[in-house]
């Protein structure tokens, strides 16, 4: 498991490479793992 600084520096690296902001990242990635504990398509 990864502890906050690593998930955080992920995170960061992600962002830069996708030339996207870490806050966008960080509610894209929150919304892929949402989506996949969840499965919302399914009703």
């Amino acid at each position: 498991m990864y502890d906050k600084n690593e998930w955080l520096e992920q995170l960061k690296q992600k962002a830069k490479s996708e030339n996207v902001s870490l806050e966008r990242k960080v509610k894209d990635d929150a919304l892929w793992i949402f989506e996949k504990d969840f499965d919302i398509t399914k009703k």
